[in-house]
């Protein structure tokens, strides 16, 4: 288990590219939505659509970033007190409502599920940014 906690924590860490990527998308929608002619409805709905993909893409990036964090910790430690801090991590993220108490004692194959969820999510919302962007320089051309 500590392996795959190990790769989860790499894989979590690498994601930090894809807000990079967010972060170019989301300006260059801007610029082209602020700078060129468009219909004002159109113009305010690409607006309104680039700012709540980059407040999602945002929010996962927290997510990823502090459950990244969380992994290398608990994989620094030897196997042996993974229980015992595992324990320690759920009484701690339900006292400060971070996690549900019904969420407390969750097998890790269940966490890593969670965490590659995450992943796919944030993928996902890149991907919609990247549409709403050709969208835009479509709308900008043809219209």
């Amino acid at each position: 288990m500590l392996q795959q906690i190990q790769i989860m924590a790499q894989l979590l860490r690498s994601c930090r590219h894809l807000i990079f990527a967010s972060m170019m998308i989301c300006m260059l929608s801007f610029v082209l939505v602020l700078f060129t002619e468009m219909n004002t409805w159109v113009s305010a709905i690409f607006f309104i659509l680039t700012i709540i993909l980059i407040i999602m893409q945002l929010y996962l990036n927290i997510r990823i970033r502090f459950d990244a964090e969380i992994l290398q910790k608990l994989a620094d430690h030897p196997m042996s007190d993974l229980e015992q801090q595992t324990q320690s991590l759920d009484t701690a993220l339900v006292t400060l409502k971070f996690m549900p108490e019904m969420k407390q004692g969750r097998l890790w194959s269940q966490r890593l599920q969670g965490c590659v969820r995450l992943v796919r999510w944030h993928i996902g919302l890149l991907l919609l940014q990247f549409l709403v962007l050709v969208s835009i320089v479509i709308e900008r051309t043809f219209l």
